[in-house]
């Protein structure tokens, strides 16, 4: 890549993070005394609890937002005020857990562990090796 092509790539817009679309979601209970969403992902066979409010502020990563925009929208619609070094904290924390998704984590889809949802259940029997056989 020549020098200009570089510079030209570091002066574009930056990526935005995207809260994950394949994520599957369960609200709250009604009657539930702590409003907990529940966030299950396929990908990782992992899953994950977030607040009413972490929940409402992961939606506002839409991929298009700027940090300012998500602030703005945040305060507008939830009334939540949140500072851009918090915002940034709670970005990378979505990022690290895998529930966002950006340009710079989009080619790390292919790495995952080929072990991750495999259950040994029906395998149990041949896979223990008996040290201590008694008989009656």
């Amino acid at each position: 890549m020549s020098s200009s092509a570089y510079a030209t790539r570091k002066l574009a817009a930056p990526a935005h993070a995207c809260f994950r679309n394949d994520l599957i979601v369960t609200p709250p209970a009604a009657d539930s005394a702590v409003q907990r969403y529940q966030l299950y992902d396929p990908s990782s066979d992992l899953g994950f609890e977030l607040g009413k409010a972490e929940y409402s502020l992961a939606l506002l990563f839409d991929g298009h937002s700027s940090h300012s925009d998500i602030m703005a929208s945040a305060l507008a619609r939830h009334r939540m005020k949140i500072s851009p070094e918090k915002l940034v904290q709670f970005e990378r924390k979505l990022l690290n857990l895998k529930l966002l998704s950006s340009e710079h984590t989009a080619h790390k889809s292919n790495l995952r562990d080929p072990a991750t949802g495999i259950t040994y259940g029906p395998l149990k029997e041949h896979l223990l090796i008996n040290l201590v056989k008694t008989n009656p």
